[in-house]
C-alpha cells in the first residue's frame, strides 16, 4: 500500500489548525478568547470533570488529588493507579506524580496505591456490583457515567473467546473527558468549503480523537454558520463519547453501548442517518460496517490509533477501505511542545494490492 497524503492547508494556517494549551484546545486565530503562547487561566468549571472522578478513588488518593493546583486539574487527561505502584496523572506527554499535599514530586516521592485500595476503586466504579460490569471488565474497561476506566490484572483465558474473567486488578486508568467546542473546526471548515465527506481522524492513544468527535457531533447535529444540521448517529460503544450537558439536543441520536459494527448497521437500517460517528475502528468487522454504511449513501467519521496516515498502511483491515475510496478527508491530530494541533488532508492513499 502506498500513502500519498497531501495536506490541504499549512500547519499554521489560521482557521484550519487548532492548538491545545495546557490541555485545552484553542484556536490560532483565537476566536474563543484564549491567546496561544500566553498562560492559560484555569477556571473552576474546567476542573469539574477531574473533580467528579475523585469520589471513585481511595479516600487517601482523592484527598491528595483534590489539593492539586487548579492548572494541573484542568490539564490532566488521566488518573492512573497501580497496585503497589505510584499514582500518576497524564497531561499531554508528561507523567506527573504528587505527594499527599498534591504537590508535583519525583516518582519515588509520590503517593502509591495499595492492592486493597484498587479493589475498592473498581467496586466503586462498578457502583457496588462487580458483576454488572463483568463483560466490560473482560474487555479491559469499566463505563461509569461520563467516565471510562481502563483496567488490567490477572486474566483467565477463555480460549477463542479471549479472557474469561479478570481477577486481582493491578491497574486502573480513569480517563477524564473534556468538551472543547471548536476541536473539530478544521474538518467543519473543510466541509463548508468542499462539501460533506467521510473522514478518518488519526492520533496516538490519548491524543485528542474523542474530544474532536464530541465537537463534531455537536456541530453536525446542531448546525453552525454556513453548515445546516444533519441527522447524526453516534455509536458510543464504551459510553465515553457522549456528554449530554454539552452535546444534547439537535439531530443527534446516540446508540449507547452498542458494539461498533452492529451499531452502524442498526443505524443505517432504522435511523436514516446522514452521518454516522464512531470511535476507534479496530478490525475487519468495523471496516466492513463502515464500507456498508458508505455504500448506502451515509457519511462516516471515525477515529483510529495512528500518528500519521502512513501508519495506517500497517493495519491489514484498512486496505479494503482504501480500495473503496471511502474517506474523502484525513485529519491528523499531533502534539508539539505541549500543544495539540489538527490538520486536514485530502484522500490520496492508493494501494498496489
Amino acid at each position: 500500500m502506498h500513502i500519498n497524503w497531501t495536506s490541504t492547508a499549512a500547519r499554521r494556517g489560521p482557521g484550519i489548525e487548532k492548538e491545545f494549551t495546557d490541555g485545552l484546545l484553542v484556536s490560532v486565530v483565537n476566536p474563543g478568547g484564549y491567546a496561544v503562547g500566553t498562560p492559560y487561566r484555569a477556571s473552576l468549571r474546567d476542573c469539574t470533570m477531574f473533580e467528579g472522578a475523585l469520589p471513585y478513588l481511595p479516600e487517601r488518593v482523592a484527598s491528595a488529588l483534590e489539593a492539586c493546583d487548579i492548572r494541573l486539574k484542568a490539564s490532566a487527561s488521566e488518573i492512573r493507579l497501580r497496585a503497589g505502584g505510584p499514582v500518576s496523572l497524564t497531561a499531554g506527554d508528561t507523567n506527573i506524580f504528587v505527594d499527599s499535599d498534591g504537590s508535583p514530586v519525583e516518582m519515588r516521592a509520590g503517593i502509591c496505591a495499595a492492592s486493597e485500595e484498587l479493589e475498592r476503586c473498581v467496586l466503586s466504579l462498578c457502583d457496588g456490583s462487580y458483576h454488572s460490569q463483568f463483560d466490560n471488565i473482560r474487555s479491559g474497561f469499566i463505563s461509569c457515567g461520563p467516565y471510562r476506566a481502563g483496567v488490567c490484572g490477572e486474566g483467565w483465558s477463555g480460549g477463542a473467546q479471549g479472557v474469561a474473567s479478570v481477577e486481582s486488578v493491578s491497574a486502573v486508568s480513569i480517563r477524564i473527558p473534556r468538551f472543547v467546542a471548536d476541536a473539530a473546526s478544521p474538518l467543519l471548515e473543510r466541509w463548508r468549503e468542499r462539501g460533506m465527506c467521510s473522514a478518518l481522524i488519526c492520533s496516538p492513544p490519548c491524543g485528542g480523537k474523542t474530544t474532536a468527535l464530541r465537537s463534531l457531533c455537536r456541530f453536525a447535529a446542531r448546525g453552525a454558520e454556513g453548515f445546516s444540521p444533519v441527522r447524526t448517529a453516534l455509536v458510543d460503544s464504551r459510553r465515553e463519547v457522549y456528554l449530554p450537558e454539552f452535546m444534547g439536543g439537535g439531530l443527534l441520536d446516540v446508540l449507547d453501548g452498542y458494539p461498533k459494527a452492529w451499531g452502524m448497521e442498526l443505524a443505517v437500517r432504522t435511523l436514516s442517518p446522514q452521518l454516522i460517528v464512531c470511535d476507534e475502528l479496530g478490525g475487519d468487522a468495523d471496516a466492513r460496517a463502515v464500507l456498508e454504511a458508505c455504500s448506502c449513501g451515509v457519511h462516516v467519521v471515525a477515529t483510529v490509533h495512528a500518528a500519521s496516515p502512513a501508519q495506517l498502511a500497517c493495519k491489514p483491515w484498512f486496505a479494503e477501505l482504501t480500495r473503496a475510496g471511502v474517506f474523502g478527508a484525513y485529519c491528523v491530530i499531533g502534539r508539539e511542545g505541549g500543544r495539540y494541533w489538527m490538520e486536514v488532508g485530502e484522500s490520496q492513499i492508493t494501494t498496489d494490492r
